[in-house]
């Protein structure tokens, strides 16, 4: 992330730019779901779990379902010949 905003601020790059702020968001909401979590187990106890859980649950269905339509995207198309 260093680099990229380097290049961003003395370079004017656009594109090392758009890595940098894509790096930070993901630092910024790793951040967030630690912070949350940590104020969610505080308050609810052992009950956090279930909500991560959930959430864990959540996003391994968004991964396999964008995983599927990218293959049924990227396979080449059957033909047959007569």
């Amino acid at each position: 992330m260093a680099q990229s905003a380097y290049q961003a601020v003395v370079d004017r790059d656009r594109e090392a730019a758009r890595r940098a702020r894509r790096f930070a968001a993901v630092i910024a909401a790793f951040l967030a779901g630690a912070s949350g979590g940590g104020l969610l187990t505080a308050t609810a106890g052992a009950r956090t779990l279930w909500v991560l859980v959930g959430l864990l649950t959540l996003g391994l269905a968004l991964f396999v379902y964008d995983e599927r339509v990218a293959a049924r995207s990227s396979a080449p198309a059957v033909t047959r010949s007569v």
